[in-house]
């Protein structure tokens, strides 16, 4: 989940901290034995049948610890107090996959301005979280089902790689290194166009993105980032309407019931209407180059005809000491 701010921002780029007047420059200042102690929360929400809406929270506390300080770069850890995966599993199957494993470490490598650059021992999260998929897909009622059977090999197959893991897993560490190494206005806002994936697929819809600074503390030395991105509606539902048609075409029927539905989707499929939005408000220290609160929501909204899906999904990373 890198952002296109990564590449676009260069243009940006300057040599000192206040580089130009109307410019801050964001890059890390940490050492070694650097240590802060952070919680991440997320929160996934829906709205149910009856139109109401639910959520689920998971959260977990880790320490932040510089393990090395270069001219090139830095060597970081994670430690996590209990594991990412405590708040899913009951408390048979979180000792179950201590045992299996041990405690869960990240470890990954920065560039000197704290770019992100890639995880260390993603062999390591890849075997954990296959033995956390082997007990899920051993304790799941439909596991003979040959889309559940599909299902679970794909997921593993996902992060089967180093670019998999750094994909699918720990997208929070993307968020908290994703401003760093560059130089962003401080009195303008910064417009250009991107994308935005669609749903689950391999498909993207144009969007309109913007970077601005809400808050400049220099007493403090604390500055607060916003990205805005909201999807070209117009490009997204047509995207939409052609994935969902090709599905239909490839979708076997076998009931009558089933094949009442495929006949309803066809003749409702001119009323789809689909909206997203992504929001990150990053505040951070821009001396120590730490950042202190780091917020993330992605929301949708899918509406067919009178059937209506809601889905939202917010990340908080906050400095707890």
């Amino acid at each position: 989940m890198r952002s296109i701010l990564l590449s676009v921002l260069l243009l940006f780029v300057a040599t000192s901290l206040f580089a130009q007047k109307d410019s801050l420059r964001v890059v890390s200042h940490w050492k070694n034995t650097d240590i802060r102690s952070y919680k991440v929360t997320q929160v996934n929400s829906r709205n149910n049948d009856s139109g109401q809406m639910i959520s689920d929270t998971v959260s977990y506390l880790f320490r932040f610890v510089v393990l090395d300080s270069t001219a090139t770069g830095y060597r970081i850890k994670w430690e996590f107090d209990e594991s990412p995966l405590y708040d899913l599993l009951d408390e048979d199957e979180y000792d179950a996959l201590q045992n299996q494993y041990g405690d869960l470490t990240l470890i990954y490598t920065t560039d000197h301005n704290g770019v992100f650059k890639n995880i260390e021992n993603w062999q390591d999260i890849s075997r954990y979280y296959n033995i956390y998929y082997d007990s899920r897909y051993a304790e799941d009622a439909e596991k003979d089902s040959a889309s559940v059977i599909e299902s679970y090999k794909q997921m593993k197959e996902a992060i089967s790689t180093r670019e998999g893991v750094e994909a699918q897993l720990f997208n929070e560490m993307q968020f908290f290194h994703f401003p760093f190494g560059h130089s962003l206005p401080l009195n303008d806002t910064l417009r250009y166009p991107g994308q935005m994936q669609l749903a689950s697929s391999n498909e993207y819809a144009m969007a309109h993105v913007q970077y601005f600074f809400s808050q400049i503390n220099r007493e403090k030395n604390e500055a607060t980032l916003n990205k805005l991105t909201s999807m070209d509606t117009d490009d997204a539902e047509k995207k939409l309407k052609i994935i969902i048609q090709k599905n239909l075409d490839t979708m076997p029927v076998i009931s009558d019931s089933e094949r009442k539905d495929k006949a309803e989707t066809i003749k409702n499929l001119p009323t789809l209407k689909f909206d997203s939005k992504e929001q990150v408000i990053y505040k951070f220290n821009y001396k120590t180059g730490f950042p202190l609160r780091v917020y993330f929501k992605l929301a949708s909204n899918f509406k067919l005809k009178d059937a209506t899906n809601i889905r939202s999904h917010e990340l908080i990373i906050e400095e707890t000491n």
